[in-house]
């Protein structure tokens, strides 16, 4: 019990680093393309961008989060869509307004099936290597 206030203390750590690089990575995309917000092609390709960033995300938790990897994803995501809600300014505080916004959506769902996709693809390494050391 006494490990806990720091592991969260981490976790909101987490969570900060994971919305300051998000809005790094968005501004990035929609800064060189202007026009992904209204193409649906661009679009598309900046949320293949957001996920490769969630993949990267997900192994850094996976490697240093070894006890509750997946508790730590899911306050990330709920830390950082608050932060979200808080900081979009246009929308103001109303966090089903922001519902409405597909890409937003899709970035509080994406990211723990992206965690679940590379812990999948880790665990299948780590059987591979465990498989060949036993061969």
């Amino acid at each position: 019990m006494n490990g806990y206030p720091l592991k969260l203390l981490k976790w909101l750590a987490a969570s900060a680093l994971y919305f300051t690089g998000y809005g790094v990575v968005t501004r990035l995309i929609f800064d060189a393309y202007p026009k992904a917000l209204t193409l649906d092609f661009m679009h598309f390709q900046a949320s293949g961008f957001i996920c490769l960033y969630m993949a990267l995300f997900s192994h850094l938790i996976l490697k240093h989060e070894t006890r509750h990897p997946r508790m730590c994803v899911w306050f990330t995501t709920l830390v950082a869509s608050g932060v979200f809600t808080w900081v979009q300014s246009e929308v103001g505080f109303d966090f089903f307004a922001l519902l409405d916004r597909p890409f937003f959506v899709f970035t509080i769902i994406a990211l723990p099936i992206v965690f679940e996709v590379v812990r999948f693809l880790m665990t299948l390494e780590l059987n591979k290597a465990k498989s060949d050391e036993n061969l």
